[in-house]
């Protein structure tokens, strides 16, 4: 989890704004990134990102929660397959093994995706700040160049070098 970038000291609301002029261009993936950051709290992007890492655990975690969630439901499969073929009787324990293979299986699955959908938010905010900071110092350093060519244009008016 490296939580160290750029733009780690720009405000949520400037993501916001990059976002909404984004999404106004027909960007379909500034939209989910607006409806995510519309509800958090965090006021940073590093809080926003880091916060996200958090959520998104380790990725050991990430693979075990689906593993465990193809499994149950692959449990569930197979137990119907025996089922319907008439190999395995339809008594209390198959239906229990059934339903909490089930149960586990969503759950697995959903706590996979929930941590996903954290770890490509985190990723996506931090490289939107990034690409934020690169352009306000890049219009910063344009700006002091055109202020210094101003500057220096208007000396040389003022001692005749320009015609």
């Amino acid at each position: 989890m490296n939580t160290h970038f750029a733009g780690i000291d720009i405000q949520v609301n400037t993501l916001r704004g990059e976002l909404i002029s984004r999404s106004r261009n027909g960007n379909k993936k500034a939209s989910e990134l607006l409806k995510a950051i519309s509800r958090r709290s965090e006021t940073t992007a590093g809080e926003l990102v880091t916060n996200l890492y958090r959520e998104a655990g380790s990725s050991t975690v990430e693979t075990f929660m689906a593993g465990l969630g193809l499994l149950c439901v692959g449990l569930v499969l197979g137990v119907f397959a025996l089922l319907f073929s008439g190999m395995v009787s339809s008594d209390l324990e198959t239906l229990l093994v059934m339903g909490f293979a089930f149960i586990f299986g969503h759950w697995g699955l959903a706590t996979y995706h929930r941590k996903s959908v954290a770890r490509y938010h985190a990723q996506e905010f931090q490289q939107l700040a990034n690409i934020v900071k690169a352009s306000a110092l890049v219009k910063e350093r344009y700006e002091a160049a055109a202020r210094k060519a101003h500057k220096k244009m208007n000396l040389q008016r003022a001692f005749g070098y320009v015609a």
